[in-house]
């Protein structure tokens, strides 16, 4: 049973109203393929506002570019609008994160 996919395909579900999920478990490691299906369910969940999950990731830059862009889509203005501006906190340690990320989560709390 993949978690990922899991809690992808509940947040996925139009009448999913979840605003926070907290994972903890050692075993599980975020990598950048993991990232990218979180980044799919947050182009059009619009309620989850916490994702924070106790695990180690090993997300390059194009992974975080990735989340980046789904956070604040600058390639038009109708993008831009569609972006996810709900989230406020991703991961375990906003510390290693990219200032862009940062930056577009910070943004989300206002």
């Amino acid at each position: 049973l993949n978690p990922t996919m899991v809690i992808s395909e509940f947040l996925l579900r139009p009448n999913c109203s979840v605003e926070r999920i907290f994972l903890e478990n050692q075993d599980f490691q975020l990598d950048d393929e993991k990232l990218e299906i979180f980044v799919n369910v947050l182009g059009t969940n619009h309620t989850l506002k916490e994702l924070a999950i106790d695990a180690d990731d090993t997300f390059t830059s194009n992974g975080w570019n990735k989340l980046s862009s789904v956070l604040c889509n600058a390639t038009s203005i109708g993008a831009t609008y569609a972006s996810n501006h709900t989230i406020t906190r991703f991961g375990r340690n906003p510390n290693q994160q990219p200032d862009t990320v940062r930056h577009f989560l910070e943004m989300n709390t206002h």
